[in-house]
C-alpha cells in the first residue's frame, strides 16, 4: 500500500450561536501510528493514528467549548485527500470515525483508523485532518471559513512546526515499555537522603508513574506500602529523584498518593517503579528487593593500593602496600570497627615474610608509629593470607576520615622475585557497628617483595652521606642519586652528574656504596634522597625516597656536638675507622644501658650496664669498633642505643675500612 505524507489541518469548529464566544485556538499538535514509528511524517492506510492536540486558554478552554456544545458524540472528524503537496484543491473527503475520545481542560486526545478505500487514496499525495463540532450537519463542506478556520497547518515534513516531535505523545505498541530501576539496586542499603534512578522508555499517561515502597521484613511499618506519584511524564534514562526517607512527599518532583510519609529504621524494602504509556495500555513495572533503611549513617569505604610501584629491601619493616579510608555519611555517634579481613595477592612465601600488621591513623599518609598511626594487630605466624585482624580495642570512626595502613616486614632473606599485594573482597570484610558502603572489590596493586637493595641511609655529617647496601645485583651498569626539597621526584636535581658510581654487574656478593652530597644545602631544611639503577640495557629502577633533615645553623661545623637538647647526639666523626665519640645528656637522673648493634639486631657491644647518670651532664662513650671480645668489627651501619628509665634512643653510624 503507498505511503502518503501527512498534512495536518486540525479545527475546531464551534456554532456561534452555541457558544457566543471566541474560538480557543490550539497551537500544539502531535501525531504518532503504529506503522510509521511516529514523527516520520508517513502514514500507512489501515494504521491506528493517535493525535493530541492543545489549546491556547484564551476565549476559553477546549474542554469547556466541547462541554457547552452538549455532547462530544457530535464530533465528527474527516479526511480530506489532495493530488500535490502543499495541497491546493481537495480531491475528495472522507468520514472517519475517532474512539478513546477525551478531553482534559485544555488538551483533545483521541485515535482513529486511516481508511483503507483505493479510490480514496490512489495519486493521493496529502491529506488534511480537519476536526470540528457540527452537529447535526451530515455532510460538511470543504474545509472555508464558514465552519471555522484552520488554526494549525503544515504539509509535508519539511514544512513541520518545529515542535513538532516533542509533541508526538503516544507510543506505537501495543504494549507499555518496561522501564528499569537502577538504583538503589537490591540487598543495598540506603540512608536518609537516597537517590531514585531509573530509566521510563516512554512518555507516561497523565498520573500513571509511581514509585511504592512496600516492607517485606526487617523493622515493622504500619504505613507500608508508601505510594508516591511522579509528577512528570516525560520519558528519559538516568531520571533521577532526589527523597529523604523521613519525608518522601517532600521532594518536588513526586507527591504522596498514599500510605505514610516516613520509612522506618532498620525495616527492609521493596521498591517498584510503574507507569503506563501515553496510550494507555497495560502497566508495566521493574523492582528492587531487600533494600534496607537506615537512617542512622553509613560506613563510607574506600582505599587501595599504597605508594604504587615501591619495592622494599631484605630487613626492612612496616613497609606499607595497601590502605583503607572510612567515614561515616551523617553525624551523630561514632561508626565503631571490630576487625578486617585482608586477602594478600601476589607471589611469596612464609618465608619472605617476618610480618604483616594493621595500624591506624587520622592521617592519610603513613607514619609507622613515630607520629600519627596507632598499631593495632600483628600477624607473626605462617600462613599469612588471608589476615584476620581483629582489634582488642575498637576504631571508632566519624565524619572525618579514618585511615587504616597494612604494612608487611620483609625478611633478609626473602626471594628477590617476590612480590606482595592485598584486596578487601566483599563488605563482609569489615565488621562494624554500621552498615558498610563502597565499591567492592577493593584492590592493591603487588609491591616488589625484595629489590635487591639491602639497606639505603642518609646521614648527615656537616654534608649528606648516603650509604647503601645491595644483598645481590644482577646486570647493574652504574647508579645515579637524585635530591629533591619534596616527595615530588619531578622536581628533584641529579647530583651525580659527571661522577660515575659503577654497579657490580651480576653478583651475589653483599656490596657497600657510599656518596657525599657535595651540593649546596640549607640549615633547618629537609631534603629527599632516590637512588637509580641502571642495568645493562640501559632500563632504570628508582629507589626510595629517603628523608635527611638539616639542622639549624648547618651542623656541627667539624666538633663533636655538645648536647643543646636533652637525648642522644651523633658520633662524631661519621663514617669513622676505627674510633668514634659519641655524646649525650639526660633531663633527669637515671640508671642506663649503653649497647652497639648491628643491622641483624645482634648485639656486638656492650659499654654501659645499669650505670647511674646524673641529670643534665653530658657523658661520652668512645667506641674503637671492637665487639664484646675485643675484636675488630667489619664495615658498615651500626646501631647505638642508649636505655634509660623512662625512654630509649637510637642512632646510626657508618664504620669505613
Amino acid at each position: 500500500m503507498k505511503k502518503v505524507f501527512l498534512v495536518l489541518f486540525i479545527v475546531l469548529v464551534f456554532s456561534s450561536l452555541a457558544l457566543g464566544q471566541t474560538d480557543p485556538q490550539i497551537v500544539e499538535v502531535g501525531m504518532a501510528n503504529t506503522s510509521g514509528g511516529g514523527g516520520d511524517g508517513s502514514i500507512t492506510p489501515g494504521a491506528t493514528v493517535y493525535v493530541e492536540a492543545v489549546g491556547n486558554g484564551s476565549g476559553g478552554t477546549l474542554q469547556s467549548g466541547i462541554h457547552d456544545n452538549g455532547s462530544s458524540t457530535n464530533n465528527k472528524l474527516y479526511i480530506y485527500y489532495y493530488s500535490d503537496t502543499p495541497p491546493s484543491t481537495y480531491k475528495t473527503y472522507e468520514e472517519v470515525t475517532a474512539s478513546n475520545f477525551s478531553v482534559n481542560t485544555n488538551t483533545i486526545d483521541f485515535q482513529f483508523t486511516m481508511p483503507t478505500h483505493g479510490s480514496s487514496m490512489n495519486g493521493t499525495a496529502s491529506i488534511e485532518i480537519y476536526f470540528g463540532l457540527v452537529g447535526s450537519q451530515s455532510t460538511p463542506p470543504p474545509p472555508s471559513t464558514n465552519y471555522g478556520t484552520a488554526l494549525l497547518s503544515y504539509s509535508g515534513l519539511d514544512d513541520a512546526p518545529s515542535n513538532y516531535d516533542s509533541y508526538l505523545t503516544y507510543s506505537n505498541d501495543t504494549s507499555t515499555e518496561a522501564p528499569t530501576l537502577d538504583s538503589p539496586s537490591s540487598n543495598c542499603t540506603i540512608e536518609q537522603d537516597f537517590d531514585i534512578v531509573y530509566d521510563q522508555p516512554e512518555t507516561a499517561y497523565d498520573g500513571t508513574v509511581k514509585i511504592t515502597f512496600t516492607r517485606t521484613a526487617g523493622s515493622t511499618d504500619d504505613y507500608s506500602p508508601h505510594v508516591l506519584e511522579v509528577l512528570s511524564e516525560t520519558s528519559g534514562t538516568d531520571i533521577t529523584i532526589s527523597l529523604d526517607g523521613s519525608d518522601l512527599g517532600g521532594a518536588s518532583e513526586v507527591s504522596l498518593d498514599s500510605g505514610g510519609n516516613s520509612l522506618v529504621n532498620d525495616a527492609i524494602y521493596t521498591i517498584k517503579i510503574e507507569y503506563q504509556d501515553i496510550a494507555q495500555n497495560a502497566a508495566a513495572s521493574d523492582q528492587n528487593s531487600g533494600i534496607t533503611y537506615d537512617d542512622s549513617g553509613l560506613l563510607e569505604v574506600s582505599g587501595g593500593d599504597y605508594q604504587a610501584g615501591s619495592s622494599y629491601s631484605p630487613g626492612s619493616i612496616n613497609n606499607c602496600f595497601f590502605y583503607l579510608q572510612m567515614r561515616k555519611s551523617k553525624s551523630g555517634e561514632f561508626v565503631t570497627v571490630d576487625s578486617i579481613r585482608f586477602d594478600l595477592t601476589g607471589a611469596f612465601g612464609s618465608a619472605d615474610i617476618d610480618a604483616i600488621k594493621v595500624w591506624t591513623s587520622s592521617e592519610s599518609t603513613f607514619d609507622d608509629g613515630s607520629r600519627a598511626a596507632t598499631l593495632l594487630y600483628t600477624d607473626n605466624t605462617s600462613p599469612f593470607s588471608p589476615v584476620y585482624a581483629e582489634f582488642s580495642q575498637n576504631v571508632n570512626v566519624g565524619q572525618s576520615y579514618q585511615y587504616f595502613y597494612l604494612t608487611v616486614d620483609v625478611d633478609e632473606g626473602a626471594t628477590t622475585t617476590n612480590e606482595i599485594g592485598a584486596e578487601i573482597d566483599t563488605k563482609n570484610y569489615i565488621s562494624s557497628s554500621h552498615t558498610v558502603t563502597g565499591s567492592f572489590p577493593i584492590e592493591g596493586g603487588d609491591h616488589p617483595l625484595p629489590v635487591t637493595l639491602s639497606s639505603f641511609t642518609v646521614e648527615y655529617q656537616q654534608k649528606p652521606v648516603l650509604n647503601w647496601v645491595t644483598h645481590s645485583e644482577t646486570e647493574n651498569a652504574y647508579w645515579n642519586i637524585y635530591r629533591g626539597i619534596s616527595t615530588n621526584m619531578g622536581q628533584a636535581i641529579w647530583i651525580n652528574d659527571g661522577d660515575i658510581i659503577e654497579g657490580q654487574g651480576t653478583t651475589t656478593t653483599p656490596t657497600e656504596y657510599y656518596y657525599t652530597d657535595e651540593h649546596s644545602i640549607e640549615g633547618n631544611a629537609t631534603y629527599w634522597y632516590w637512588l637509580e639503577c641502571i642495568d645493562l640495557a640501559g632500563n632504570g629502577e628508582f629507589l626510595g625516597p629517603i628523608e635527611l633533615n638539616i639542622p639549624e645553623g648547618g651542623g656541627n661545623n667539624g666538633t663533636p656536638a655538645t648536647p643543646d637538647d636533652f637525648g642522644l647526639q651523633q658520633n662524631y666523626p661519621n663514617p669513622f675507622n676505627p674510633d668514634t665519640i659519641i655524646n649525650f645528656a639526660l633531663p633527669e637522673a637515671s640508671n642506663v644501658n649503653f649497647n652497639i648493634y648491628n643491622t641483624k639486631g645482634e648485639k656486638v657491644k656492650t659499654v654501659l650496664i645499669n650505670e647511674f647518670i646524673p641529670a643534665e651532664e653530658v657523658q661520652t662513650i668512645h667506641w674503637n669498633g671492637t665487639n664484646n671480645e675485643g675484636k675488630a668489627v667489619s664495615s658498615g651501619v651500626y646501631l647505638y642505643e642508649l636505655q634509660t628509665e623512662n625512654k630509649n634512643y637510637v642512632k646510626k653510624m657508618l664504620l669505613v675500612k
